[in-house]
């Protein structure tokens, strides 16, 4: 084995290890959450050395990695969430990334707006005297 490629694993090592770590929401934003595997994924991509015969082949890669990414984002949720988890993971074919991290956020912004209301406006006659 080459130096270079124990560097290589060593550094994928270190991502994996990252990832295991963060791969949970605990207390952070849906966005927050999201943005950080997502800096992960794209860390790990530069790392994947793979040749691929045919453009079916890539297409059938890229919709497996897709899926895991789903599946990896869906997991580390919190428990709140097994609903639309639920919800997500029965729909044949899965959405898009793109599109469970739009639907996950909208149920973010749902239960904030239900836990924490935003104050009534005041609301009053105003009468000019003349």
């Amino acid at each position: 084995m080459s130096s270079t490629t124990i560097g290589a694993d060593l550094s994928l090592g270190g991502i994996a290890q990252e990832f295991i770590t963060v791969s949970k929401q605990r207390d952070s934003s849906i966005a927050a959450y999201f943005h950080t595997l997502r800096a992960l994924w794209l860390e790990l991509d530069n790392y994947r050395t793979l040749d691929m015969d045919s453009p079916a082949d890539t297409l059938k890669l890229k919709k497996r990695i897709d899926q895991e990414q789903i599946i990896e984002f869906l997991a580390g949720l919190n428990p709140e969430y097994d609903q639309i988890r639920v919800q997500i993971l029965g729909n044949e074919p899965l959405p898009s990334l793109q599109e469970v991290y739009s639907y996950v956020q909208h149920e973010e912004s749902r239960r904030e707006i239900m836990l924490h209301p935003p104050p009534p406006e005041n609301s009053g006659l105003v009468t000019s005297s003349s």
